[in-house]
């Protein structure tokens, strides 16, 4: 009797536990179908949300004007006027910078129409160069200098047939990288001058160069005004780097004062912070914008034309103005950086979350294994 009232117990207890996780299954798939419909409701309400965010990143990631256009030089916004024997110097920047050893020997080739002319030994990294037409005087009627660092070239005096097929032969020489026809073009500059009896100046926009100085100081002359002249030519393209690089990133106060995420991936954001450290750092430490290079410590009368054709470019004003827009921009940058951050962070504590959460599953599914065995 004991046997059969256990046999009986036991079996009414095993029906019991089947039609209990019988029933618990469900249950559990009715919930899970209910959450399934949950998650697909909130998942199409985020898909709608996100589209529309994106959307209005997108319109606001194109700004249709420019905040402020950008302030040019004097000699760009007031040229001087023109007189009718002036002739002409035209300042032209290609590219990073200029490969000289090569430049050299293929203006060597053309030696029926230039001579390559040697300049004092610490005027580095410049190649001078003299047409082979004399005037009345036996002087070259022009001159062109090559700057390796600022990827420059200064002509005096030269045809315009002549510029361009030593355009087309600096093109071969381009180190790094070169620049856009338009932006050589819009960044050139063209100073008049003329030779005078008095000595070497420049007043209101005009070279005036001292006809009775010799060959030499005549060559160092001419080199002093190119040299700012290419200067203020080369801060003319990083300016115009800077303005880019400032219209493409003007969507991102917009998308925040209006509360829109900002979808910039962490490769982007990269890209956008080298490009501002890179242009920074041509600016402050690639370059003399900040200080007179040393050519001109023991040549005061050197330094005076460079200084003066330097101030009249406003180099000092354009690089001062230029270093405050790199420091707003690096406020952006470091805001962009800090997002970058958080946004990193946060995928990374709901990756442990949920690491946490299936590990609470697999140790509920353990206890009720351990306390409820199915067999």
């Amino acid at each position: 009797m004991a046997d059969k009232f256990f046999k009986c117990s036991k079996t009414f207890k095993s029906s019991f536990f089947t039609a209990f996780v019988r029933t618990e299954n469900i249950l559990c798939t009715a919930c899970l179908n209910k959450k399934f419909v949950c998650v697909s409701t909130r998942f199409a309400s985020r898909l709608s949300t996100l589209s529309k965010s994106i959307s209005k990143s997108k319109e606001t990631k194109e700004p249709s004007v420019k905040i402020r256009p950008r302030i040019k030089s004097l000699s760009k916004e007031h040229p001087p006027e023109k007189e009718q024997d002036d002739l002409l110097c035209l300042t032209y920047s290609t590219g990073e910078r200029y490969h000289l050893l090569g430049l050299r020997d293929s203006i060597y080739a053309l030696k029926d129409k230039y001579t390559i002319t040697a300049l004092p030994k610490d005027a580095r990294d410049v190649l001078h160069v003299c047409t082979t037409k004399k005037d009345q005087n036996g002087t070259s009627t022009g001159d062109i200098f090559f700057f390796r660092w600022l990827g420059a070239v200064v002509f005096w005096n030269i045809e315009s047939e002549e510029i361009l097929q030593i355009q087309s032969i600096i093109r071969r020489f381009e180190e790094s990288s070169s620049y856009e026809n338009e932006d050589i073009e819009e960044e050139s500059e063209e100073i008049p001058y003329s030779y005078c009896k008095n000595g070497t100046s420049f007043v209101k926009g005009r070279i005036n160069l001292n006809q009775d100085a010799s060959n030499e100081m005549k060559a160092l002359e001419k080199f002093a005004f190119s040299n700012a002249i290419a200067l203020s030519v080369k801060l003319g393209i990083w300016e115009s780097e800077l303005e880019k690089y400032i219209d493409s990133i003007a969507w991102v106060p917009d998308a925040l004062s209006k509360g829109v995420k900002l979808r910039m991936s962490r490769k982007e954001i990269l890209e956008k912070t080298g490009e501002l450290i890179s242009l920074r750092y041509k600016i402050n430490l690639y370059s003399d914008l900040l200080m007179t290079p040393d050519f001109y410590w023991d040549r005061e009368d050197l330094g005076y034309l460079y200084e003066s054709m330097c101030s009249y470019m406003e180099v000092r004003r354009r690089t001062k103005v230029m270093n405050e827009k790199l420091n707003h921009c690096n406020e952006l940058a470091e805001l962009l950086r800090t997002h970058l951050s958080e946004k990193h962070s946060f995928n990374l504590e709901w990756g442990i979350i949920v690491l946490i959460a299936i590990e609470i599953v697999f140790e509920i599914i353990h206890l009720i294994e351990n306390h409820f065995p199915l067999s």
